[in-house]
């Protein structure tokens, strides 16, 4: 199964083409844009097999003040990470 998820916001853009797979762009002037990271989202499912309907990224978004950004897949939960900064780990929140 094929998806591609985008969400752009005024400090750049982020996408997911593959699952699991999140690439942030940040927006140097009015028409150019530097790759800034890649966020991996990597959750085992509960049996050790990985399958990758699981990871596709559903949903994109940034919080309020663009400092971080937000990733939903097939697994129900909601992932977080900074988009700046020294710690670019994804966190995990689950309902």
């Amino acid at each position: 199964m094929r998806s591609l998820t985008a969400f752009a916001f005024i400090k750049g853009f982020a996408f997911a083409c593959k699952p699991g797979l999140v690439h942030f762009f940040e927006k140097i002037s009015a028409h150019k844009y530097q790759k800034r990271n890649i966020y991996r989202i990597d959750d085992p499912d509960f049996r050790d097999i990985q399958t990758e309907e699981m990871n596709i990224v559903k949903h994109l978004s940034v919080n309020a003040a663009e400092t971080k950004l937000l990733a939903t897949t097939n697994r129900s939960q909601i992932y977080v990470v900074k988009l700046w900064g020294p710690d670019l780990q994804i966190v995990r929140i689950f309902f």
